[in-house]
């Protein structure tokens, strides 16, 4: 393409790039992440509760119950939670990682739901109206260069691969990865392995290089690639790196790159780090 054109892409790009950042439900909302223990768990604003959520809600909101064959919930009668449009006081909930789930719970513009990372379940938290969401005005990003939009080779595993993932939070979690990308950057060559994304012809990675842990962020960033070819031609545009979650917000769980998805050359292009 030409650069005109390219510079049109990737306008575009950081235009859509900020409106899902700032979207209601994306991870600029989060307020919040609490682990749960086996048995009752309080929730509430007051500090008496296991779990503590913001400021401006009722003091005590309920319990999440988990036992070995699943999780509850009970909500106290004098206070008024939304589950899909209805009022609620007791429900059995799904987790985000559950056919159906999350179950999402409302009061006001606050939102949660229980998220499973490995063996341990937790409450996300989320504020449409965050005060992150109305400060935020974007990212720091190296100026966009075609000579970051670089060819490399699909190769496919015989079968996809569960293959395991340290996360920020020290535990590993299983992604599926349908094989790896050959690719030369710099005159450094990897074997990235690339992990299954919604569209099976396009690819997630999370990539470091010599500027993670300076320029851009230490714990890595995200790449999605463009669609791969019949021939297994396939291109990663590093100028769309971006921060993971855990950049911009405490309240995250992102995974970390594997080793061979470290590059020791810098790699000057995609979002520098946003300084949480």
């Amino acid at each position: 393409m030409t650069t005109e054109t390219y510079a049109e892409v990737m306008a575009e790009w950081e235009k859509q790039r900020l409106a899902d950042l700032k979207n209601p439900t994306g991870y600029l909302s989060l307020v919040g992440l609490h682990w749960l223990q086996l048995g009752e768990n309080s929730f509430g604003s007051a500090g008496t509760n296991r779990c503590q959520f913001p400021a401006g809600l009722p003091h005590e909101i309920g319990r999440f119950i988990v036992a070995e064959d699943g999780i509850s919930i009970e909500i106290n009668s004098d206070v008024t939670v939304i589950q899909n449009g209805e009022q609620v006081s007791q429900m059995a909930v799904l987790s985000d990682r559950d056919k159906g789930g999350p179950t999402i719970f409302e009061i006001g513009t606050v939102n949660w739901f229980v998220i499973k990372r490995g063996d341990t379940l937790g409450i996300r938290v989320r504020d449409s109206n965050s005060e992150l969401i109305q400060t935020f005005v974007g990212v720091d990003r190296y100026p966009a260069e075609e000579k970051w939009r670089i060819q490399g080779a699909f190769k496919p595993y015989d079968q996809p691969r569960i293959v395991p993932v340290p996360t920020i939070l020290g535990t590993d979690e299983d992604y599926i990865s349908p094989g790896t990308i050959d690719i030369e950057v710099d005159g450094e060559k990897r074997s990235l392995v690339a992990f299954k994304e919604a569209d099976p012809k396009r690819f997630f990675l999370v990539v470091a290089d010599g500027l993670s842990g300076s320029e851009t962020y230490g714990g890595g960033r995200f790449l999605t690639t463009e669609p791969v070819d019949d021939e297994g031609n396939i291109v990663l545009d590093f100028n769309k790196a971006t921060n993971p979650p855990c950049a911009f917000t405490p309240w995250a769980t992102c995974p970390r790159p594997l080793a061979e998805n470290k590059f020791s050359v810098k790699i000057p292009a995609g979002e520098k780090v946003y300084g949480h």
